[in-house]
């Protein structure tokens, strides 16, 4: 019923993913993208103070750890 082999999937790199690296901080359009997804997560953590979060596609889970330095408990998931 299910295949247990693990797919590994190369997916086109749109900006809804983000990884910080030392590597964004040399790029003016990569500082702009770091920038966007630091303020879109800071800008959420007092809405999550005290809550138990899911993080759904929360890919290596930086913005897990932004969440989870105010909420009760987080939870990241995504897929491999």
């Amino acid at each position: 019923m299910f295949n247990n082999e693990i797919q590994h999937i190369s997916m086109k790199f749109t900006g809804e993913f983000f990884v910080p690296d030392e590597k964004y901080r040399k790029l003016s359009e990569d500082r702009e993208l770091a920038i966007e997804h630091l303020q879109r997560y800071n800008t959420i953590r007092p809405l999550v103070a005290g809550k138990d979060v899911l993080d759904i596609a929360s890919g290596e889970g930086y913005s897990s750890s932004i969440l989870a330095s105010k909420a009760t408990s987080v939870i990241g998931v995504d897929i491999i």
